[in-house]
């Protein structure tokens, strides 16, 4: 169990680093609304620490949240979101 799942009590997916035409991202989804996203990013945060990344924030590379249910009824479902990171391996030029 993560640490976000243990302390914050949030369910999380499993946090992946994965290839898109822009570069490597690390993404994760999650469950819940603007609360429980710092926990699912502190969990991003070191998912990326161990797999030996950085974040790689620029003009062209940016950090996305991209909600799959309808931020209106959020009362009736619970909102599911992924966050997608743009990262490169540590010993990469930028």
């Amino acid at each position: 169990m993560s640490y976000a799942a243990k302390r914050l009590g949030i369910e999380c997916g499993r946090p992946e680093v994965m290839y898109y035409s822009d570069g490597l991202n690390a993404q994760m989804t999650y469950w819940g609304g603007d609360k429980e996203r710092i926990g699912a990013e502190a969990e991003l945060d070191e998912m990326i620490y161990r797999k030996d990344c950085t974040i790689d924030y620029n003009n062209k590379r940016m950090r996305h949240e991209i909600w799959y249910s309808d931020p209106r009824k959020s009362e009736v479902e619970p909102e599911i979101r992924a966050i997608i990171i743009p990262v490169r391996r540590n010993g990469d030029t930028p």
